[in-house]
């Protein structure tokens, strides 16, 4: 009798069961309501999370009682298991989930919750008492086929965090890159890779990003990478293969006094500026 489970599951006394059982029983029985009852009420996190990701397909729910988990550790485990499947149904409120909780900016713990402090203390224990945000990084492979989520989070990472690490600013210096490929983005993905690249404070791995530029041929990208190691004839080959006759007479004036060899490239050219480069590879 469904109401008598009912009356004894949601009774005010103790119960004399196992719980773990009990919600497998219940779960088994498709009395989902009841297990998630029982899961919520015992503290039961992780068999929770189950019951309203896979059967009741309660995404939101989900999410929100992750979000209020009383340790950075259940979230992160919780998180592992089911990412895909809560970025798969609710893209936006996880992006701004993950960028929360890698910025320690996520919901107070539901008070109901019995922290995991309070349980014994073991041995192994210690490291994770000392609770830390995931590493962003770690937390990309979420994003499979959800670049403008993956922007949304990088960019929030490295505007809270500028001292993230260079795989984020690798990852979002090719996200800008590959988006910039749509004509109507263009201009405006162009100038934030140029901000980046010129931004002494970002952390991108200049040999990764030089190969980024050549990749996708961004001249902007690519002197300005050349010109911060000195590399001038680089440069110059770039502005003559693209017949950039200002550039290049501006660069023979800038550098041509401390590196007289430019001006004798320049004048190979002929004036025409259509000298092939020497270093192709370099060229947009």
């Amino acid at each position: 009798n469904v109401h008598k489970l009912e009356q004894f599951i949601r009774s005010d006394g103790e119960l004399n069961f196992d719980v773990e059982t009990a919600i497998k029983v219940c779960r088994q029985a498709t009395y989902y309501d009841d297990a998630a009852y029982l899961a919520k009420k015992f503290n039961q996190y992780d068999w929770y999370v189950h019951i309203q990701i896979e059967d009741k397909q309660d995404y939101e729910a989900a999410l929100d009682y992750i979000n209020k988990l009383p340790s950075l550790q259940k979230k992160k485990e919780n998180i592992k298991l089911f990412g895909k499947h809560l970025m798969d149904h609710l893209p936006e409120s996880m992006t701004r989930f993950l960028i929360e909780l890698c910025t320690n900016e996520s919901s107070s713990p539901d008070p109901d919750m019995e922290p995991d402090i309070l349980a014994p203390m073991q041995p192994d224990d210690v490291d994770t008492m000392m609770e830390y945000p995931p590493d962003p990084e770690e937390l990309i492979p979420l994003f499979v086929n959800r670049n403008d989520c993956l922007i949304e989070f990088l960019e929030a990472i490295v505007l809270k965090q500028p001292d993230a690490s260079s795989q984020v600013y690798n990852a979002l210096l090719e996200l800008y890159l590959r988006d910039s490929q749509n004509e109507e983005r263009r201009e405006m993905r162009t100038k934030q890779v140029v901000d980046m690249l010129q931004n002494e404070q970002a952390r991108y791995d200049p040999d990764h990003a030089l190969l980024l530029m050549q990749l996708y041929r961004l001249q902007p990208g690519i002197v300005i990478l050349c010109e911060n190691r000195g590399l001038y004839q680089h440069v110059l080959d770039c502005y003559i293969e693209n017949n950039d006759t200002r550039s290049i007479m501006e660069l023979c004036w800038r550098r041509g006094q401390e590196e007289a060899s430019l001006w004798v490239q320049e004048k190979r050219s002929g004036g025409s500026i259509t000298l092939g480069t020497s270093s192709p590879v370099l060229c947009c």
